[in-house]
């Protein structure tokens, strides 16, 4: 028996000196996992009331998505109607918003000039008072400020080199006459074989072809010039014919004022200007009248100094 035991006991010797560097290996990962459960243990107690708190919430949000899932079903074929929709105007959208860009500006213009042309671009209709607005008739409009036509407003002429000279000089001037621009013409067109024979500079008909031209060019702005002044001189003649118009209504109601009450002076005063222009020449011309009936009423009655024949004695 002691040597059946003896083999079994080496056995179970060997077995215990193996086992225990593992015992040693698990009391150092209970040394090592100990201070970790004392930090799990707080964190266990924290968690623990925050899962108590979302389990109620997830019970309210749990009923939401069960509503909402058949909103989301209704809504998919509706989005899948809308997708061919939006596909088509999106080119609308691109060709409309070039199309608003130049609308815009067009739009901003009519809302601020509107049908309130400049009075120098129309003709009046008929004359106007006080309480009446004077309607014109647009004059035609420009195509080129540089090569006007009689009637527009707009003349260009800042390429012409124009001299201001005095009313002797112009009395010194060599005046041409009808037929000159035959005659320029034909010396522009002459051969230069002609010119050599004739014995004639052609720097001299460079020159005349270079002046020539220039006078052509100005000669092209004097009728819309001289259209733009009398159309100037027209627009100043009825706004003056407005405003004496209106001056003699204003003068008219003051002195009718001034002659129903009592204080006519102080109704005056602040007028006399209106009312001297107004009413000045015509008493100017009744006093002369009246020194002309009283000196001849003079010479009728013979007083001395006046050369009558009256009786005396």
């Amino acid at each position: 028996m002691r040597i059946l035991s003896a083999p079994m006991a080496i056995v179970s010797a060997l077995i215990a000196i193996v086992s225990a560097p593992m015992a040693i290996v698990s009391a150092l990962i209970a040394i090592v996992s100990a201070p970790m459960a004392m930090v799990s243990a707080p964190m266990a107690m924290v968690s623990a009331p925050m899962a108590m708190v979302s389990a109620p919430m997830a019970m309210v949000s749990a009923p939401m998505e069960i509503v909402s899932a058949p909103m989301a079903m209704v809504s998919a074929p509706m989005a899948m109607v809308s997708a061919p929709i939006r596909i088509l105007s999106a080119p609308m959208a691109i060709v409309s918003a070039p199309m608003a860009i130049v609308s815009a500006p067009m739009a901003i213009v009519s809302r601020s000039y509107g049908d309130s042309l400049p009075d120098l671009l129309r003709e009046p209709q008929e004359p106007a008072s006080i309480g009446q607005v004077t309607t014109y008739q647009e004059v035609p409009r420009m195509n080129d400020p540089k090569k006007p036509i009689p009637g527009e407003l707009h003349i260009d002429a800042t390429e012409v080199q124009l001299t201001d000279i005095t009313p002797d000089q112009i009395k010194k001037l060599t005046k041409v006459r009808d037929g000159y621009e035959e005659a320029v013409a034909q010396l522009l067109n002459l051969k230069p074989a002609d010119v050599e024979r004739a014995g004639i500079n052609p720097a001299e008909i460079a020159r005349l072809g270079t002046v020539f031209a220039e006078d052509q060019h100005i000669s092209e702005f004097i009728p819309s010039a001289d259209k733009l002044a009398e159309l100037l001189h027209e627009g100043r003649l009825l706004r003056r014919h407005e405003i004496g118009t209106i001056l003699g209504e204003i003068a008219s109601q003051a002195r009718r004022r001034s002659e129903r009450v009592s204080n006519g002076p102080e109704v005056l005063g602040p007028v006399d200007l209106l009312m001297d222009y107004q009413y000045g020449p015509g008493a100017k011309g009744a006093a002369t009248r009246e020194k002309a009936k009283e000196a001849v009423a003079k010479t009728k009655t013979g007083t001395p100094g006046t050369g009558g024949t009256g009786v005396t004695g």
